[in-house]
């Protein structure tokens, strides 16, 4: 799924549950920046995740297993760098987002990710405009 501006894709984190957006830091996207730390002071409650193995997995699972009535966002960045036993592991979080928790995995890369979680999440590219 495409997204044009960077509001349209705040818009779509904030209401979805796992998602895996096809974006770096600094990239263009119509005739804005993307900047992380941007998104995450629009969004709020954000946890940025940047160790790939298998006890960073375990940090958030044991941080997703009390209810929430605010929304809490966990930004993986460079998910493509996630180690296979944590993909594995996160398959769980991914596949049923309890409510107000949201898991999105930023990667240029989407097909470094296991079939499976790119399976249970929705897939989001910049629309790129030709001017």
């Amino acid at each position: 799924m495409f997204f044009k501006n960077l509001k349209e894709l705040e818009n779509i984190l904030k209401n979805s549950g796992t998602s895996i957006i096809c974006l770096k830091d600094g990239e263009k996207v119509g005739d804005e920046i993307f900047s992380l730390e941007n998104l995450t002071k629009t969004l709020g409650n954000c946890l940025i995740i940047e160790n790939h193995n298998i006890d960073q997995i375990r940090e958030v699972i044991n941080l997703t297993t009390t209810k929430t009535s605010s929304p809490r966002f966990f930004l993986f960045l460079n998910a493509e760098k996630l180690q296979i036993q944590a993909q594995n592991s996160a398959l769980k979080l991914f596949e049923e987002p309890k409510e107000n928790y949201h898991f999105i995995l930023f990667t240029t890369t989407p097909d470094a990710l296991l079939p499976t979680i790119r399976s249970r999440a929705a897939i989001y590219t910049p629309l790129k405009l030709n001017r």
